[in-house]
């Protein structure tokens, strides 16, 4: 039997991987603590966390010259010989997966995503859409990609690159391209027995996700409300509040949709993170984002934590008053090295064509900086933001 890659892709601080019984490399984009049976490669540190993650686990081919490779994700731990998973599922096919534990069907599939958050119904339905046009059956099987086993010929890299391109152009879930791309092309698989989320697998354990990519994109998450800079700037700035403090907490105050605090996760995975508003999320929220909510008043309600705030971003009420509440309030849990930022410092004409009040964003955010004293940042787009003096 030729070599076998027993592999994973962990970016963002995604998961803690646990001690591997058999040789295992992980794909990464940054320092990943020591554990035994690990390996690291990095790899894609400038590349969106989920995007890198996706490259490395379908196109095993581009990241492996094995002739046999074994994927898991990075919650899962291996059970069985890598050997012995070869020899027992890819008998007559070349590739091996678990079934989906709950549907057997894509469209089905597609309806849950949209219904737990996971994805956008704007890119989903096209998709899906596509898929009836070209006759791929309802009920036809439905792949949990949790675990990749493959033999690495030809055809599968035929496989490989297509799955890929559905998955690049679709909806940005793999799961609901996989058997898609199966019926397309004609690649048959084994399934491996068992179901990870009752824990009936005698060969693979699963355990949740600890980490920061969450299952929705950040980048993504819920359309237009926040720009590309603006996510990427929330992002590493949770990421230098980690590096800089022991279990942070990060409050974000005016919800919405959640997608600010998906950007705060994905670089803070260690985080408490805690949203606030004067209403409860207005779409389902991933279990991955692991936040706490209070359905208060801002202005008043910061008396409820009784910890410091390393990182506080401000998107709540946008009257002039209501943000000089709550830059007062809230900035005085702030320790030394602590920053504050806030949503539409600059915002645009048309904006502020039909809400006004927008401009008393600017003139509040100025009239506490000039009394604060605090040290200001550069910050990308329509974010003001502020660290507290050492």
């Amino acid at each position: 039997m030729g070599d076998i890659a027993v592999y994973t892709a962990v970016f963002g601080n995604y998961d803690t991987l646990r001690p591997a019984r058999y040789s295992s490399l992980c794909f990464t984009d940054g320092k990943m603590s020591a554990i035994a049976g690990w390996d690291y490669k990095t790899i894609y540190a400038d590349k969106d966390p989920k995007w890198a993650n996706r490259h490395c686990k379908i196109l095993v081919h581009e990241h492996l010259g094995t002739e046999y490779s074994i994927y898991h994700d990075g919650n899962i731990e291996m059970l069985i010989d890598p050997q012995e998973a070869v020899e027992r599922w890819l008998k007559d096919t070349d590739l091996a997966v678990f079934a989906h534990p709950r549907r057997d069907c894509v469209y089905a599939e597609a309806e849950a995503c949209i219904r737990e958050g996971k994805a956008q119904a704007g890119m989903v339905h096209p998709q899906m859409a596509r898929y009836r046009q070209e006759g791929y059956p309802e009920g036809a099987g439905l792949a949990a990609c949790w675990v990749l086993v493959r033999r690495h010929t030809p055809e599968i890299k035929r496989f490989d690159e297509a799955w890929w391109t559905e998955y690049a152009k679709g909806a940005k879930r793999d799961q609901l391209s996989f058997n898609r791309t199966c019926w397309k092309l004609g690649t048959r698989y084994t399934t491996i027995p068992g179901n990870l989320f009752e824990g009936t697998s005698e060969d693979f354990r699963r355990e949740i996700h600890r980490g920061s990519s969450t299952m929705i994109d950040y980048m993504t998450a819920y359309g237009q409300v926040l720009s590309s800079g603006e996510r990427k700037y929330l992002k590493t700035t949770a990421g230098a509040i980690q590096d800089r403090f022991d279990s942070p907490t990060i409050v974000n105050i005016g919800v919405f949709r959640c997608a600010s605090m998906y950007c705060l996760r994905a670089g803070s995975p260690k985080a408490r993170l805690i949203g606030v508003d004067i209403k409860p999320c207005a779409v389902p929220i991933d279990p991955s984002l692991r936040a706490a909510f209070i359905i208060a008043d801002s202005a008043k309600c910061h008396v409820q934590i009784k910890a410091p705030v390393h990182l506080l971003f401000i998107d709540g009420d946008h009257h002039y008053r209501a943000v000089e509440a709550d830059l007062k309030g809230w900035a005085s849990l702030i320790p030394k090295g602590g920053i504050v930022i806030m949503h539409d410092y600059a915002p645009l004409p048309e904006h502020l064509a039909l809400l006004p009040e927008l401009a008393g964003v600017r003139r509040a955010i100025n009239a506490w900086a000039e009394w604060a004293e605090w040290e200001r940042l550069p910050a990308p787009d329509s974010l003001a933001a502020f660290r507290r003096p050492e």
